[in-house]
């Protein structure tokens, strides 16, 4: 396995953790925007976190992966 495929596959696989995290965080914001009644705010607030926060991570991954992989396109020709 070349460095390149396996660089790829490294940042697939943290891409596809975050991308659950962040479906979980936004499910539970739906469900709870969702319910009636009183819920934990807690609750909604932990959640709406991990969806910020792994929606901020994944933004993060795919800017320096693509300047990573431009730089090294430059570089190598």
């Amino acid at each position: 396995m070349s460095q390149n495929n396996a660089e790829q596959k490294y940042v697939g696989l943290i891409v596809i953790v975050l991308l659950a995290l962040d479906t979980y965080g936004l499910y539970n914001v739906w469900s709870y925007i969702l319910t009636p009644g009183p819920s934990k705010s807690s609750y909604y607030a932990f959640n709406m976190t991990i969806a910020v926060a792994s929606t901020f991570f994944l933004t993060l991954l795919f800017v320096l992966f693509t300047t990573y992989k431009k730089y090294y396109a430059k570089k190598k020709g």
